[in-house]
């Protein structure tokens, strides 16, 4: 009787490798595609939760909350005047301690939170917004509502997650969108400063974003008999 060699040639084990290789390599690239989706969803939810706190919050004080100063959380000292000391129509952290929200992004990165000063200085009386913040998607496009003709936008406050990356500024974001201190494109003396907000694309577009419009901000506070105008 002929011998026949028994177990694995080389050639057998590497075709083996590979394909575990190629199985593996799989299984990893779907698990991190599910980890970024639920980080995702998870930073959508809390972004949720804080544009409902800024409404609360608006509706016991007459106004909206100034940006953090730095990572404690609370608010920035107010003048005298009850004008926001510093941090006024500026980009900041979010006083997510003033909130009673959650701090940071499923990334564990700190939220950002920008506020139109008219609507963050003593109580709201007025429809009038300042900057004119304006939201596009990655082509331009506007994405909430604004007369063009008076430069007046719906937007009272912005909150955002860097997404992923973690990193803010164009030069250093990898997707090369800029998302934090937004440039002020200064059209005819009326200044407007654009965030942007898209669908998240690998290593195109990360960042995760909610805006207050200045509509929905106006009804709860009638309807919750705040409103002062």
């Amino acid at each position: 009787m002929t011998n026949k060699s028994q177990g694995f040639t080389l050639i057998e084990m590497a075709v083996v490798l590979v394909i575990m290789g190629i199985l593996v390599g799989g299984l990893l690239t779907s698990f991190s595609k599910r980890t970024d989706q639920q980080r995702i969803e998870l930073t959508q939810r809390r972004l949720d939760k804080i544009k409902e706190a800024l409404l609360g919050y608006a509706v016991t004080y007459g106004r909206l909350p100034c940006p953090a100063e730095n990572l404690n959380g609370t608010e920035a000292t107010r003048t005298v005047s009850n004008v926001c000391d510093t941090y006024d129509n500026v980009d900041s952290y979010l006083p997510w301690v003033t909130l009673g929200v959650e701090q940071a992004d499923a990334w564990g990165r700190p939220f950002r939170y920008r506020v139109d000063g008219a609507f963050s200085d003593n109580k709201i009386v007025t429809f009038a917004t300042e900057r004119g913040l304006q939201v596009t998607d990655r082509l331009g496009k506007e994405l909430n509502i604004s007369d063009d003709a008076t430069y007046l936008s719906n937007i009272v406050a912005i909150v955002f997650s860097c997404g992923k990356n973690g990193r803010p500024d164009e030069d250093n974001d990898a997707d090369g969108t800029l998302n934090t201190d937004a440039v002020c494109q200064n059209l005819a003396n009326a200044p407007k400063d654009y965030y942007v907000q898209d669908v998240y694309v690998e290593n195109q577009f990360d960042d995760i974003l909610v805006w207050l419009p200045k509509s929905l901000l106006i009804n709860r506070l009638v309807a919750s008999g705040s409103w002062q105008n």
